[in-house]
């Protein structure tokens, strides 16, 4: 006769498991923000990648402990989003532009953004950050002095293109006022009698604020101020405080534009680093807005330009630039294009690394494209 602990153990070993991972949703955004709407919840966006260490860690060790996904199945509706899917790249502009992830970005049903944790934690760090959502906690105006004079005296005491940089960057966030941040900016830039090129970082927040208050009179005096002097890359960078200037206007036309007049100014760094660049915007506009025959053009001229980077093969592996031609093609619904440029990425090995500048070689993209049966345009 059996014994009662073999009865016990037998029982255990039938009795099913709670699975205490994360209920990640399968549907698309939109369906995910109707989802919160019927059940009263919150939307948690997951920004992800295959090669993002950190995410993986994070998804194991935190979001499926017990108590923190029980507690996200009861509150959120959750979508994971490689940023490196074209059709993520509008949320990943959106929401997590140059931050770098992992990235939980919390949205309410209207869609509106009520809060941010950037980077990994503990367990008892985000259930701690999960209760603060929806408290809305308004700093007071003594509260945001406070801060401002803070970065002021970080600034006057030790004057540096970094202590410039957060000293506008308060201005900005906390008083929002456009016509303070760069005042702030050229004063300095008028008493150092010049530019260089690390105190050009402030134009592209000047750029994107002056975008957000519809401001055009103020983008252009900071233009006719930076037109006024001498700095390596300059001219670059004025171009991309345009880009970014017009995106926030969603005038694409011009944005498209100025992005073009950035990608042609033939820069003294032709190194791998300052190529990658260039291919992220690339990428980022042309999956972001459907600019995909631009992003073709635009990716080969590049390539052509800078033919030593792409030497680099383990940055710049030329099969990921072919993959990267076949997505677009195959996007913009050219499947003769995308099956040559396959046939392009197939003659060279696999150069998909965590250093690559390119995004991994998706297995299921590339069967789709494989399977790509529309007519050619």
């Amino acid at each position: 006769m059996p014994s009662m602990k073999k009865i016990i153990i037998v029982l255990l070993l039938l009795s099913p498991l709670k699975n205490f991972a994360v209920d990640f949703f399968k549907g698309t955004y939109a369906e995910a923000l109707e989802k919160c709407k019927m059940e009263n919840k919150l939307l948690f966006l997951d920004f992800t990648a295959v090669w993002c260490g950190p995410c993986h860690t994070m998804e194991k060790e935190v979001l499926n402990d017990e108590e923190v996904s029980e507690y996200i199945d009861e509150k959120f509706v959750v979508l994971k989003l490689d940023i490196d899917e074209p059709d993520v790249y509008y949320y990943r502009e959106k929401y997590v532009k140059n931050n770098g992830i992992p990235d939980y970005t919390f949205l309410n049903a209207a869609g509106e953004e009520i809060g941010k944790h950037h980077g990994s934690c503990t367990k008892s760090e985000l259930l701690n950050f999960f209760k603060t959502l929806g408290n809305d906690t308004k700093i007071s105006n003594d509260q945001i002095e406070t801060i401002i004079n803070s970065k002021k005296v970080a600034y006057e005491k030790k004057p540096s293109p970094s202590s410039l940089y957060y000293y506008v960057a308060s201005i900005l966030k906390y008083k929002q006022n456009t016509k303070q941040g760069f005042e702030a900016y050229r004063s300095d830039i008028e008493r150092n009698k010049g530019l260089d090129e690390d105190n050009l970082q402030p134009i592209m927040l000047l750029a994107a604020s002056f975008s957000k208050n519809n401001d055009e009179a103020g983008f252009k005096n900071l233009l006719d101020f930076l037109n006024g002097y001498e700095a390596k890359n300059i001219k670059s960078k004025i171009a991309l405080a345009a880009y970014e200037f017009y995106i926030g206007q969603n005038q694409i036309p011009m944005a498209r534009e100025k992005l073009t007049e950035y990608l042609e100014i033939i820069v003294d760094d032709k190194t791998w680093v300052s190529v990658a660049s260039r291919i992220d915007k690339i990428k980022t506009f042309a999956y972001t807005y459907n600019q995909y025959e631009w992003g073709i053009k635009s990716l080969e001229k590049l390539r052509l330009t800078y033919p030593k980077a792409y030497s680099n093969k383990a940055r710049l592996p030329l099969s990921g630039h072919y993959y990267q031609l076949a997505m677009m093609s195959f996007l913009n619904k050219d499947c003769i294009n995308t099956k040559e440029n396959l046939v392009q990425c197939r003659k060279y090995p696999n150069g998909y690394t965590h250093v690559s500048s390119y995004s991994v070689e998706n297995a299921k993209w590339i069967e789709k494209m494989e399977n790509c049966e529309t007519v050619s345009k």
